[in-house]
């Protein structure tokens, strides 16, 4: 990330408005709306007071950050985190504009299927027509996706391969923010959790934030699949 998305990033983290900034730092919110927007950086007095106020290190404000897991020396990563990474990758490939997802299969240590969240092949994405039907109603995990035009992204690796394939398989999910990048905790909604039971998973594993071993483990069959119906 870039200097202004890693100070919108840690602002909205933190839950300070701009104005709120603003004010600490003594600048008008026009300033920070346009160190945000990349059109300009503080004052060298002001990045030490913005280092102070939101607990950075100024290495940490300018870093290009990454979330994946990388080795620290000549150590290798494990093979949890290098198939948590592959599915990241896919979901950047996402056309989501509410999250983005990506999913990676992988059996007997081979990846067999990947996926992303979008609409399907040949058909307008949300990031093309540059709306979401389930944002603009404030709809929330479970809700509205029969207004949804996405194919989630354990659905579409699900569907990349065959069930002989995928018994005994395991299933490795990423949730990224469009917004700025940072970790969702993944959970795979009812609708995939059927899928992913009905094809004879094993286990699932969900990155849950950024870090080594940042992720759960959950066996396919307590997923939750159905939703309790309201009385």
């Amino acid at each position: 990330m870039s200097f202004a998305e890693n100070l919108k990033c840690i602002r909205k983290k933190q839950n300070i408005t701009q104005e709120q900034l603003a004010d600490m730092l003594d600048v008008s919110r026009q300033a920070i709306s346009k160190w945000e927007s990349g059109f300009g950086y503080p004052e060298t007095e002001k990045l030490l007071i913005l280092s102070k106020e939101l607990n950075v290190s100024l290495d940490y404000l300018f870093s290009e950050r990454c979330h994946m897991v990388r080795p620290k020396n000549k150590e290798r990563i494990s093979k949890i985190d290098t198939y948590l990474n592959c599915a990241e990758v896919f979901a950047y490939r996402s056309t989501c504009l509410k999250r983005k997802y990506g999913a990676v299969i992988v059996k007997d240590d081979v990846v067999i299927s990947t996926g992303y969240n979008g609409a399907p092949r040949g058909f307008d994405n949300c990031c093309d027509l540059g709306t979401c039907p389930r944002i603009d109603r404030n709809m929330h995990q479970g809700d509205g996706y029969g207004i949804c035009r996405a194919i989630h992204a354990e659905a579409n690796a699900l569907l990349n391969c065959s069930r002989q394939q995928t018994i005994d398989a395991d299933l490795y999910l990423v949730g990224v923010n469009p917004e700025d990048n940072s970790i969702h905790r993944a959970k795979p909604c009812p609708l995939c959790a059927r899928m992913i039971i009905q094809a004879g998973i094993n286990n699932v594993y969900l990155r849950v934030g950024e870090g080594v071993e940042n992720y759960i483990v959950v066996p396919a069959k307590e997923l939750v699949w159905v939703q309790q119906a309201e009385m």
